[in-house]
């Protein structure tokens, strides 16, 4: 028996779709080409940004007091996960909402996250960045919470702004931290 169902199903179905998802993409890069500039670097580099801006979001947070801030940055649905351990937005929004009540009662807390070596890829609407990322959270010039590692994070387009969708990252273990000491 030849598999000729098969084929015609290809032929069908596949082809249409993926020309149709070519084609969505061709119109983006013309349009951009039209404006003067190439959609894929543009893009990247909005990634890239929303990456740093996220990051300087959470630094300047102890001062801003602003949990909008930090959240506008992710889904309604994002996840993460982190050293095995995972969360989502609503988890997000009461970490932030459990630091700046220790902010209000005039704790001196203070967060230091630093992002690195950006490479972000677009298809489309999705997305993806890794990068190198340093966290610190510190009390009256004491740490209380130190990491350092890699990260994998999926964007999804909303409008015109990339929102983090999913994010894993892994921390350095302490043997890693050792060696990149010396």
């Amino acid at each position: 028996m030849k598999p000729t169902w098969f084929i015609t199903i290809i032929f069908l179905f596949l082809i249409p779709a993926i020309h149709g998802c070519a084609n969505k993409e061709e119109q983006a890069v013309e349009a951009s080409k039209e404006r003067g500039g190439d959609v894929a670097s543009e893009e990247i580099t909005a990634i890239k940004k929303t990456v740093t801006n996220f990051a300087n979001a959470m630094t300047n947070f102890p001062r801003t007091r602003d949990k909008g801030s930090v959240l506008k940055f992710g889904t309604k649905d994002y996840v993460e996960i982190t050293d095995g351990e995972m969360d989502n937005a609503q988890g997000i929004d009461k970490y932030l909402s459990d630091l700046l009540k220790q902010i209000n009662l005039g704790d001196p807390i203070g967060i230091s996250y630093e992002v690195a070596n950006i490479e972000a890829h677009v298809a489309g609407t999705i997305a993806w960045a890794t990068y190198q990322y340093s966290y610190k959270l510190g009390r009256g010039g004491l740490a209380l919470d130190e990491k350092e590692g890699m990260c994998t994070a999926i964007f999804k387009k909303e409008g015109k702004v990339w929102l983090y969708q999913h994010e894993h990252c892994s921390s350095l273990s302490p043997l890693a931290r050792l060696k990149k000491q010396k």
